[in-house]
């Protein structure tokens, strides 16, 4: 059954749940959704191209952000480290445009900024870890080789932090859904339903 009506599927979660490789897993699984371009200031990763995010110098964010309304415009500090990320709405109509459902991830305290900047329905589904033990073999595993010990251990104490605020949440208090990610394939298809659910009302 086709997905109708426009909304925005916005996925939520700690570092190391799998929100990219779920986005990827519905894109794959069905035409229908599409990530929209979204820019950073930081180096290109090489996942990048297919979560279409394009890295930009400091000046053309800069440059960008003149351009046009930002709906999104973050600012991510590590020590002596800060990067930009960015959204604009120019870039998200262009996915709606072609009848499509947008999908991307984003923080809680951005979601709230974005439903205040648009007026297009948003549907929220934040996703846990299906164990402390499990989250923390994922950070594991996705920085492997990459941050320094003491960035790692600080990315973990986040994202266990992230975790426990999440089961405070109680669905419909900014947050639609929220699902364990135990399974991809499982995980993926309630959310297609969900989508499919929505689209009706």
């Amino acid at each position: 059954m086709k997905i109708t009506g426009q909304f925005v599927l916005v996925i939520l979660g700690p570092t190391g749940v799998g929100k990219s490789t779920i986005i990827q897993e519905l894109t794959k699984k069905t035409s229908q959704f599409e990530i929209p371009r979204s820019y950073t200031t930081r180096p290109s990763r090489p996942n990048d191209s297919f979560l279409n995010i394009v890295s930009v110098s400091k000046k053309d964010y800069y440059r960008i952000r003149r351009t046009g309304v930002m709906l999104i415009d973050t600012r991510y500090t590590y020590g002596k480290f800060s990067q930009l990320n960015g959204l604009t709405e120019r870039d998200l109509k262009e996915v709606i445009t072609k009848e499509k459902i947008p999908v991307f991830d984003l923080s809680l305290s951005t979601l709230r900024t974005l439903r205040k900047k648009t007026n297009l329905k948003l549907l929220s589904i934040y996703l846990l870890p299906p164990s402390k033990t499990e989250l923390v073999k994922r950070i594991k595993k996705r920085y492997a080789g990459g941050p320094t010990k003491k960035h790692l251990i600080a990315r973990i104490k986040k994202a266990i932090s992230e975790t426990e605020k999440a089961k405070k949440i109680k669905p419909g208090q900014d947050i639609d859904f929220i699902l364990i990610n135990n399974r991809l394939d499982t995980v993926t298809k309630t959310i297609i339903e969900l989508c499919r659910h929505v689209s009706k009302n």
